[in-house]
């Protein structure tokens, strides 16, 4: 695929304002979702290490929520709140998806037809001077409004979850 040049996307200024409302609530809020699972490998990291499941502290957020369900899953210490870990860290983990390719990809072009659609290119590069494509994904309006509604839910659950976890009584 070729990319277009730079005047050729097609995304207007209406277009990017109804986006930064909800894209800006999902990444803001995403940071604290990310701080929860870095709060729940402090009190999990150390036994699932020592079960040989995970080798080292994951960084990216795919790696913390990856190794988190496994120490769920896995750990017997953490059983009783396996199915609401394993519940939350999979929505975490759809929503991270969304999040991933509005923080990582660059918006490229937009639709109206059949519903609002906004389509990000992401790009790696190889040299300074060698650019390729990596991929192309495309997110409807209503998706992200959807993440963006349901992310302060999720982030109030993770902080119940991890406060439960660390044994810390919330008011």
């Amino acid at each position: 695929m070729t990319l277009p040049g730079l005047y050729e996307w097609k995304v207007t200024a209406q277009a990017v304002t109804q986006l930064e409302i909800p894209a800006g609530h999902l990444l803001v809020q995403f940071a604290l979702l990310d701080h929860q699972l870095d709060y729940l490998l402090m009190k999990v990291f150390m036994p699932a290490r020592r079960a040989n499941l995970i080798a080292k502290m994951p960084y990216q957020t795919g790696d913390k929520i990856n190794s988190l369900k496994l120490a769920f899953d896995k750990l017997e210490t953490l059983g009783k709140w396996r199915d609401r870990a394993s519940r939350l860290l999979s929505e975490i983990a759809r929503m991270n998806d969304v999040r991933n390719t509005i923080a990582h990809g660059g918006l490229a072009d937009y639709s109206d037809a059949p519903e609002a659609t906004y389509v990000f290119n992401r790009l790696r590069y190889r040299k300074p001077d060698e650019v390729y494509f990596l991929k192309c994904e495309a997110l409807t309006l209503r998706e992200i409004c959807a993440c963006a509604d349901q992310i302060d839910d999720v982030v109030g659950e993770m902080l119940d979850l991890a406060a439960d976890v660390h044994g810390i009584k919330r008011p």
